[in-house]
């Protein structure tokens, strides 16, 4: 996984499907959806993230 921020651009990189984010309110939906992205693999995983 691939995770880059700079002060107006988020861009994260999720099993090749890439986002980038190029505001405030879009920054907070990508770091939800990180959120949401690692909730997930935490609950497939015995070991965790």
């Amino acid at each position: 996984m691939k995770y880059t921020a700079s002060a107006k651009t988020i861009t994260y990189d999720l099993s090749g499907m890439t986002n980038t984010y190029n505001n405030t309110g879009e920054a907070f939906d990508a770091v939800k959806e990180l959120g949401m992205y690692l909730n997930r693999k935490m609950s497939t995983s015995a070991e965790g993230v």
